[in-house]
C-alpha cells in the first residue's frame, strides 16, 4: 500500500501528514482528540497562545505514552517471571527429594 500526504489543520495551521489510506480512521480520531484537548487547555488557560496549548497537549500525550509504556513493560515481564518461578520450584522440589 502506498503512503499518501494529507493536509491536516491543527490549532489553525496546516500541516502535511504522511499516512496510509487504512489509517484514516485513526488519523481522524487523533485529530478529533487533539482539537478537543486544545480547546480544553484554551478554556482553562485563556491567556496562553495556541503554541503554549499545543506544547502542553504534546507534554500530556508524552506523559500518557510513558505511563502506558511502563505499564506494558511490567505486564510483558509477567509471563517470563511465571515461567522462571515454575522452573525454580521444579529445581527446589527435585533438590529436596534428593536430600
Amino acid at each position: 500500500m502506498k503512503a499518501i500526504i494529507k493536509k491536516v489543520n491543527i490549532a489553525g495551521r496546516s500541516y502535511p501528514v504522511e499516512t496510509f489510506e487504512d489509517e484514516n480512521p485513526i488519523l481522524v480520531q487523533t485529530l478529533t482528540r487533539l482539537e478537543k484537548d486544545l480547546r480544553d487547555f484554551q478554556s482553562h488557560f485563556p491567556n496562553n497562545t495556541a503554541q503554549d496549548n499545543l506544547a502542553m497537549t504534546v507534554l500530556t500525550y508524552g506523559l500518557e505514552l510513558s505511563k502506558n509504556s511502563s505499564s506494558l513493560a511490567k505486564f510483558d515481564l509477567l509471563p517470563s517471571l511465571e515461567v522462571l518461578n515454575s522452573k525454580l520450584d521444579e529445581i527446589f522440589d527435585s533438590s529436596n527429594s534428593l536430600v
